[in-house]
């Protein structure tokens, strides 16, 4: 029993000297053993306390979600005083039915047996957004975006402004950092990044793919991941190829980790230059896509086969489309002629359009019924309810005017047909026909460029 009780207290002190960078770095070897772990713990805890309560407008959090960041970076701004409250925002989230940037305040409080741990006792509706499971974005319905909300801290920067911290469940990286200037001006400070910065965030028609900086004698390339995911895909001669988180900041970008001694970019918005964090200036790579995607707009004829009753008859239908630009939507097109406000996407991949799962807004639904999507099934009856899924414009060669087939993409490669599909308030799914000129299902779906 003596045994596993002073292993465990091996544990802890192991714990509180990871934790003691920053913290006891001006204590002596004597005055770090005089204290029992206890003490210590309780240190620790109050020093990040009164840093917590001692910053005028607060701190950013920058974290990563998912399983190994696989959906990248994300940040929240938090306000907390001494009376265990926090007040959160985000750069994303807003007041439902307006344009304002949503805040929410909630509980929280500096805890943990072993290492001072950051909790957030009561639900926050900014903070837990994204790590609910009922959300379509992330991982889709019944995962979200998979991210901690409680922290174990791992170090004080010796300049008190930075503090490291890591997931409690995930174990990915994240870090507080001091903001000078108040939630609500620092966060529109970032949107403006999201534009000007060379990510998938910019509008369409100012589209910046990735960049390339010269480094230590090496070229460096940075390229984003994925729409909506901020993560940079990293290479180099000689480097092996990473992933890397980034987050957005009133200045320009910050790296989750540093990059041949660069931890970020820096905006300029005087020569509108963007270069690194030490003065490396930045070139940008063209993005070749975005004249290809714009060479879509037009009007088709989307032509269809459908099942007329239960012995299986076929029949053939048809309907004029339009695609024009959206600007509301990176690489996006509004699709006009299907009688509901549709859109479909530029795919990178195929370098075509690709209609995609989406949900139908402005219908008018009845009490039993949740949404209506317009998505890909496989199979019998499968439906594939993920933001990824979709099918593509295939070209038919040698065809005049242009003629494309729909196929799954890589997401979903099964793919072979288009459904009407209702979700019902207990959870269960269903066929459903928006008007009669549109069947439930749409099959051997061909479009020809008019």
């Amino acid at each position: 029993m003596n045994l596993k009780i002073n292993f465990a207290k091996k544990l802890v002190l192991a714990g509180l000297l990871t934790l003691g960078v920053g913290l006891t770095s001006c204590r002596s070897d004597k005055d770090l053993f005089d204290k029992s772990p206890e003490v210590r713990l309780d240190e620790a805890q109050n020093e990040v306390l009164k840093l917590l309560h001692g910053s005028e407008h607060g701190w950013v959090l920058q974290f990563q979600a998912g399983e190994n960041a696989r959906f990248g970076g994300f940040l929240l701004t938090l306000k907390f005083n001494d009376k265990g409250e926090v007040l959160v925002g985000n750069d994303l989230l807003r007041e439902q039915g307006t344009n304002d940037i949503l805040f929410a305040k909630s509980l929280y409080k500096i805890g943990g047996d072993r290492a001072a741990t950051l909790r957030f006792d009561t639900f926050n509706e900014v903070l837990h957004y994204f790590s609910r499971p009922d959300i379509r974005g992330g991982g889709g319905p019944g995962k979200g975006y998979e991210s901690d909300f409680n922290f174990l801290i791992q170090k004080i920067h010796d300049d008190k402004k930075t503090i490291d911290l890591i997931g409690e469940k995930r174990r990915t990286m994240a870090r507080l950092v001091k903001l000078d200037m108040p939630m609500a001006e620092y966060i529109a400070k970032v949107l403006e990044m999201r534009v000007v910065m060379p990510n998938y965030e910019a509008q369409s028609d100012k589209q910046k793919l990735g960049f390339t900086v010269e480094l230590e004698g090496k070229t460096y390339t940075f390229m984003p991941k994925a729409r909506g995911i901020d993560t940079y895909v990293v290479s180099a001669e000689g480097v092996k190829e990473f992933e890397m988180s980034f987050w957005h900041t009133a200045q320009g970008i910050s790296f989750a980790q540093p990059v041949a001694g660069v931890t970020g970019l820096v905006y300029n918005a005087d020569t509108k230059e963007v270069t690194t964090n030490t003065g490396v200036k930045i070139v940008e790579l063209e993005d070749k896509a975005l004249a290809l995607y714009k060479t879509f707009v037009g009007t088709y004829k989307l032509e269809y086969t459908y099942t007329v009753n239960q012995q299986g008859q076929k029949r053939q239908g048809s309907v004029d489309i339009t695609l024009e630009l959206n600007p509301d939507v990176t690489y996006g097109y509004k699709v006009g002629g299907l009688g509901f406000r549709a859109v479909a996407r530029f795919n990178r991949d195929t370098q075509t359009p690709e209609f995609h799962w989406q949900e139908i807004k402005g219908l008018d639904l009845n009490q039993d019924v949740e949404a209506v999507y317009w998505g890909p099934l496989q199979g019998d009856s499968n439906l594939i309810p993920h933001e990824a899924a979709g099918m593509y414009f295939a070209p038919i060669e040698g065809s005049n005017p242009a003629e494309y087939v729909l196929k799954g993409n890589r997401a979903t490669p099964e793919s072979d047909r288009f459904a009407f599909l209702v979700k019902y308030k207990d959870g269960k799914w269903g066929l459903t026909r928006l008007s009669q000129s549109l069947p439930a299902i749409m099959e051997k779906m061909k479009v020809t460029r008019k």
